[in-house]
């Protein structure tokens, strides 16, 4: 970012800077190739063991079981996949700011920390959305009535992927709020992948856990994983795993902002 870029605003104190911030923030994802690798990297991984799922001949299944099976799959694979990259690809939202002394730069200018977090999680949420989750999406829903000729209720496709949509913002929003703890990618990837894959054996603690933690969303537990109900429009058996992932997004955010307003440069 450099001077040119910054722009006079009227804007309250808390927020200050933050349009420029994003305007800035924004650029460097729709600006450059990156959005374009993004969504070729994400459409490929999680496209192609999609379709070659559904291109496996399962001998005594009827095309509807096959079709669901698939979506199953999907669901598990798409909920995993997702969260990795999200935790990957935020890790230096942050922390990589805070080493290369660009973050000690930018606020030497009259722009608020908050602003400073906020344009952060907005443009990587818009990005990493936009290219994990919603452009795989539309490829599998064609994958799926190009090949098999049934073409499943757009609604409900479309509130499956808001499903997955909460889930990436709870990976979102805990990695950025490690990013504004720690100033090394170790603990803060350690953290985050050590919470995705280990959420699982939470059950062997307590069978009640499992509804307060992102794992029902898009994983099979006491029925099919959240993601697929949702697809096929029928009832949720618990909304508590959205509702909790959505509550914790929102204290990870905050509490981001205020352990960076604390942090010294």
């Amino acid at each position: 970012m450099d001077n040119s870029e910054l722009i006079p605003v009227q804007q309250a104190p808390a927020i200050r800077g933050l349009s420029n911030l994003l305007r800035s923030e924004l650029k460097s994802w729709w600006k450059t190739r990156k959005w374009i690798s993004y969504s070729i990297m994400w459409i490929f991984i999680i496209n192609i063991m999609v379709f070659l799922l559904f291109s496996i001949d399962v001998p005594g299944q009827s095309d509807s079981d096959v079709i669901r099976q698939g979506v199953i799959f999907y669901a598990i694979f798409a909920f995993i996949s997702s969260s990795i990259g999200v935790i990957i690809s935020s890790q230096d939202t942050i922390i990589g700011e805070k080493q290369s002394g660009t973050a000690a730069w930018v606020l030497s200018k009259p722009i608020s920390r908050r602003s400073f977090i906020l344009a952060k999680f907005i443009s990587d949420f818009l990005g990493i959305i936009t290219t994990m989750i919603i452009f795989p999406g539309i490829v599998v829903y064609l994958q799926i009535g190009l090949l098999h000729g049934t073409w499943l209720s757009i609604p409900g496709f479309v509130t499956g992927l808001v499903l997955l949509i909460i889930n990436a913002v709870f990976f979102l929003s805990l990695t950025m709020f490690m990013g504004t703890v720690f100033d090394s990618r170790a603990p803060l990837l350690g953290i985050s992948l050590g919470f995705l894959f280990g959420m699982q054996y939470l059950t062997s603690i307590d069978e009640r856990l499992i509804e307060y933690i992102p794992y029902p969303i898009g994983n099979p537990v006491l029925s099919d994983p959240l993601i697929v109900q949702a697809i096929y429009q029928e009832s949720l058996w618990t909304i508590i795993p959205l509702v909790v992932c959505s509550l914790f997004a929102v204290i990870f955010m905050i509490a981001a902002v205020m352990r960076f307003d604390r942090e010294e440069f």
